[in-house]
């Protein structure tokens, strides 16, 4: 144990990201893990540690709280060394009739 530190890189329930929401009633969702994020590293390597995100590349509402979207992943020197779901944080129900017919034309668009 003398040779590791862990720390905690995100809080449970607090915000890593926002994603787009199309359809819905908001623009976007923010996402989060469902548990404190502790990653254990060997001493003195902690400036070394890189996240990254990785996700959906958006929602279509109605979205749930506690949806899986994606997940969050620490590398040290190229090597995964920890990894967790992100979830959304709360529910974005559907937009009203005029944002989903111009969502779903811009998402048309999008795809291309």
């Amino acid at each position: 144990f003398n040779f590791y530190d862990s720390r905690k890189l995100y809080d449970a329930g607090a915000s890593i990201a926002q994603l787009k929401v199309w359809k819905g009633s908001e623009s976007s969702v923010p996402v989060g893990v469902s548990r404190d994020f502790i990653v254990t590293f060997p001493k003195g390597q902690y400036d070394h540690l890189n996240a990254a995100v990785h996700t959906n590349a958006g929602l279509i509402a109605p979205v749930k709280a506690g949806q899986q979207v994606g997940s969050v992943t620490v590398t040290l020197d190229g090597k995964q060394i920890a990894e967790a779901p992100l979830y959304t944080l709360k529910a974005v129900p559907e937009g009203g009739i005029f944002t989903r017919m111009f969502d779903s034309i811009r998402l048309w668009f999008h795809k291309q």
